[in-house]
């Protein structure tokens, strides 16, 4: 929720807000606008909304990952992990999860950007 403060209404205005939306590719998102105000004259608060539809269309980071045909066990292997920021805003502090059974159990193993590369 983002609460922006107006000092008065007057005759009419625009706020413009920049905000980044979350969610999976192809999904509608709601962004609801609500305006609280309260008329000079009276003791009562009045309020208005709006609500809009939002299509994410795409993702934000394009994620790729190489593993060779086929593996020996108890053998190391090169795993890649391609990704690229679709946006023009910059993203720090990036990790990659990876899950993988060794035949008995499902672990999982986070990587920084860093380490990208196994």
């Amino acid at each position: 929720m983002l609460n922006h403060g107006l000092e008065s209404i007057g005759g009419g205005g625009k706020v413009e807000v920049s905000l980044a939306l979350v969610g999976p590719d192809k999904s509608i998102q709601k962004l609801q606008a609500v305006l609280s105000y309260k008329p000079q004259n009276t003791a009562s608060t009045f309020e208005n909304e709006a609500v809009k539809e939002v299509a994410i269309n795409g993702s934000a980071i394009f994620l790729d990952f190489k593993t060779p045909e086929t593996v020996l066990p108890n053998v190391r292997n090169v795993y890649v992990i391609h990704y690229k920021n679709n946006t023009d805003e910059t993203m720090t502090a990036n990790t990659y999860k990876m899950n993988f059974f060794n035949g008995k159990e499902r672990h999982n193993d986070y990587f920084s950007a860093s380490k990208i590369i196994l």
